[in-house]
């Protein structure tokens, strides 16, 4: 039985995120372009909890964020360092005491900022720590980092090729089982 175990979780460990290919698209096109607009959704899938616009500004020193409710009403502004450090500028008390900053802070220093490298194999691996950036089977890009066999962190990012200028037009993040989705879709 214990062997068993072993075996699946030592197949795990190897098998890792070998179904990803290398992309075309590499993590420095991950940014959008120096003023964007996007819809912001927090929550599961079928459950949004929060629901709001999100004005990005990408700078030499990190991303400027400005989260919008429905009414143009500013909630939130806060600068995200290339480093992951978050300084909060303004944010009503509600978004403060809700934890809205450091998990907007985090969910878009990974989304657009963490490089998991884009090297000539899909994933890299640093003794238990595998860091993937890749294209799925059926054209979806992935951007992932996992502990051993388990995945800490993903995000899917939404690839508009019709579009003028290239570039994400959606990222969709998963920090696991407990924490809520953060999606964007770039309006």
């Amino acid at each position: 039985m214990i062997r068993a175990l072993l075996a699946i979780l030592l197949i795990g460990f190897l098998v890792g995120c070998s179904r990803l290919t290398v992309s075309s698209v590499g993590p420095e096109q991950l940014l959008p372009v120096e003023r964007s607009l996007w819809q912001l959704n927090i929550g599961s899938r079928q459950n949004p909890q929060f629901t709001g616009l999100l004005a990005l500004r990408i700078s030499g020193s990190g991303i400027e964020a400005v989260v919008l409710d429905s009414t143009g009403i500013k909630l939130l502004a806060e600068k995200i360092g290339p480093d992951g450090e978050i300084e909060v500028q303004t944010a009503l008390p509600v978004i403060r005491e809700k934890g809205l900053p450091a998990f907007l802070g985090t969910g878009l220093h990974r989304i657009f900022q963490s490089a998991a490298g884009k090297t000539s194999v899909p994933c890299r691996q640093e003794f238990l720590l595998q860091r993937c950036f890749g294209e799925k089977s059926n054209g979806r890009l992935i951007k992932s980092v996992g502990f051993g066999p388990f995945e800490l962190w993903s995000v899917e990012y939404l690839i508009n090729k019709e579009r003028t200028e290239p570039g994400v037009s959606g990222a969709v993040l998963d920090s696991g089982w407990f924490i809520p989705l953060l999606r964007l879709e770039r309006k």
